[in-house]
C-alpha cells in the first residue's frame, strides 16, 4: 500500500508462529508492512524486532553483528522477550537494542513503542544530515580559505620580486619600504624617469577584493597612470584613470586608492585618491600635510586637482600607502620632527615602516608602502 508506514523485520528465531503472529497482527493493524521470518526482507525496512527465547545469547550475538557490520544501523532493534528477567533485558540493551519489551505486550503499547523508535531515528537522521552538511561547508571553507592564502602568498612573493629598481635623479634622493597585503586585494608600487628627465612616482591599493582582482587592477591602474602622467598633470591622469574605473561593474566593497606625482627640477605636483595627505619635513621647521586627497577611484564621478610645492635640498616628502598606513599620519608627523638630519633617506624610511607596523592596532599582515623624497639641489 502507498500510503503505509515504514516496514518492520520480525525475526523470531526458535519461537512458534502463533507468538510471531501475535505480534505481526497489531503492527500490520496500525498501518506497517511486517516481514517475518529469520531471513532479512528484500525490501527496506525501517525497525528491527527480535523475539526472544529463553536464552538471548544467540539474540545477543546477532545483535551485535548487525551493529557491527553497519549493514542494518543505524536502524532501531526492539528486543520482546518471552520471559521477563532483568538479566536478558539488560543483555539485550548492552548488545545494542535501543528496547525492550516483555512479550505478550499489548498492541498499542507495541505500536507506541515502534513509533517511538522511529521518531527517535527520525531526528538523528535529521541530525547527521545537518553535521553532514556542517561539515561539508567547513571543508569548502577550509578549501576557500587555503586557496585565499596561496593567492596571498604568491601576490605577495611577486610584488617582491617586481619592485622597482633605485633610480637615480640628480635632483632628488629616493628610499622606499613596500609590504604587500596578506588579507586580501593588493598594492602596487612605482617608480620611473620619464623621456624628459622629470621623475615619475605611482602608489596603487586594491581592498575589499581578492588577491587575483586587487592584483589585476592594481596593475592596469599603475600602467596606466605611468603612461598619462608623461603628458598630463597627476590630476588629470587620475581623473581620466577614475572615468575609466567607472565602467567597471566594481563591488561597493572595493576600495581602490591611488597616488601619482612627478618631480621636475625641484618642483613637486601629486595627485591622490583617498591615501593619506603627503607629509612635508622641511631641513629646518615642522611637518606639514600637503592635503587635497579625493575619494575612492570608481566610487564617484570627480575631478582631481594636482597639489604642487617645491623640494629644496634637504627637504622631505614622505607618502604612505596600504592598509597600516590608515589613521596613523599624527604619528608619523611625530616620528618625521624627531628624525635628525644626518640620518639618511634609506635610514629614516626603514624606522618609520617598523614604528608604522609595530603601531598597538596594526597587524603584521597589513600591506604598506613608504616613499620617502628628498631634494639634493
Amino acid at each position: 500500500m502507498a500510503n503505509r508506514r515504514p516496514g518492520v523485520w520480525l525475526r523470531h528465531p526458535g519461537c512458534d508462529e502463533a507468538t510471531a503472529t501475535q505480534v505481526v497482527e497489531p503492527l500490520r493493524r496500525a498501518g506497517y508492512a511486517v516481514w517475518a521470518g529469520d531471513a532479512a526482507p528484500g525490501e527496506p525496512y525501517a525497525v528491527l524486532v527480535q523475539l526472544v527465547a529463553d536464552a538471548p545469547e544467540a539474540a545477543a550475538a546477532f545483535t551485535r553483528r548487525t551493529r557491527a557490520d553497519g549493514t542494518h544501523a543505524p536502524k532501531p532493534i526492539l528486543w520482546l522477550l518471552t520471559e521477563a528477567t532483568l538479566t536478558h533485558a539488560a543483555t539485550g540493551l548492552d548488545a545494542g537494542a535501543e528496547a525492550c519489551l516483555v512479550h505478550p505486550v499489548d498492541g498499542d503499547l507495541l505500536c507506541a513503542q515502534v513509533n517511538a523508535l522511529l521518531r527517535t531515528q527520525q531526528q538523528l537522521s535529521r541530525f547527521a544530515a545537518q553535521g553532514d552538511g556542517a561539515s561539508d561547508l567547513t571543508a569548502r571553507l577550509q578549501k576557500a580559505f587555503r586557496t585565499a592564502e596561496t593567492e596571498a602568498a604568491l601576490a605577495q612573493a611577486i610584488q617582491t620580486v617586481c619592485r622597482p629598481p633605485v633610480v637615480p635623479h640628480p635632483g632628488v634622493r629616493v628610499a622606499w619600504h613596500s609590504a604587500p597585503t596578506l588579507h586580501g586585494g593588493a598594492s602596487s608600487f612605482d617608480i620611473m624617469r620619464l623621456p624628459d628627465g622629470a621623475l615619475a612616482w605611482v602608489l596603487v591599493d586594491a581592498g575589499g577584493c581578492g588577491p587575483v582582482a586587487g592584483g589585476l587592477l592594481t596593475q592596469v591602474i599603475r600602467a596606466e597612470l605611468l603612461r598619462n602622467i608623461a603628458m598630463l598633470e597627476p590630476g588629470a591622469a587620475l581623473t581620466l584613470v577614475n572615468e575609466r574605473l567607472r565602467t567597471l561593474p566594481l563591488s561597493e566593497r572595493t576600495m581602490l586608492s591611488a597616488a601619482v606625482g612627478k618631480l621636475r627640477d625641484t618642483g613637486v605636483s601629486l595627485a591622490s585618491a583617498a591615501l593619506p595627505a603627503p607629509l612635508c619635513k622641511p631641513r629646518d621647521g615642522d611637518v606639514r600635510a600637503w592635503h587635497g586627497s579625493g575619494p575612492f577611484l570608481g566610487s564617484t564621478s570627480t575631478i582631481y586637482g594636482t597639489l604642487t610645492g617645491e623640494l629644496p635640498a634637504g627637504t622631505r616628502l614622505v607618502l604612505l600607502g596600504g592598509p597600516a598606513s590608515a589613521d596613523c599620519r599624527p604619528d608619523v608627523r611625530e616620528w618625521l620632527n624627531a628624525v635628525e638630519q644626518h640620518q639618511t633617506p634609506e635610514e629614516c624610511v626603514q624606522m618609520l615602516a617598523q614604528k608604522i607596523a609595530t603601531r598597538p592596532g596594526t597587524d603584521a599582515a597589513d600591506g604598506l608602502t613608504v616613499l620617502l623624497l628628498e631634494g639634493a639641489r
